[in-house]
């Protein structure tokens, strides 16, 4: 009798591994032809929108039954603190500056 030994499923992920807090993601699995991933769905493509630093992992199904599992951290920013400082209160005909900061660019 001739025993057939199936290779494991190479899974992998692939999307967006950094976002800022508030923002969405979308976690796409390959190398399998059936998905679970743990957080409980079961299709290959996933968008989550953690408020922290999470780890998502996936388990693949071939055809073969066999089964191989990979994970992916999405890090989580968060939002930057702006703040604008300069004279509020001016007379009519006078300017101020006003400063922002908080951020590295500035709309």
């Amino acid at each position: 009798m001739t025993v057939t030994v199936n290779p494991l499923p190479t899974p992998s992920i692939t999307g967006d591994n950094v976002i800022c807090n508030g923002e969405s993601t979308t976690l796409i699995a390959a190398g399998g032809s059936t998905y679970v991933w743990s957080n409980g769905a079961t299709t290959a493509t996933i968008t989550v929108n953690p408020s922290a630093t999470t780890t998502y992992s996936v388990t693949t199904t071939d055809a073969n039954g066999c089964q191989g599992s990979t994970s992916m951290t999405v890090t989580v920013n968060p939002l930057p603190t702006p703040s604008i400082t300069g004279d509020n209160i001016i007379c009519n005909g006078e300017s101020t500056t006003l400063t922002a900061a908080g951020g590295s660019t500035y709309v």
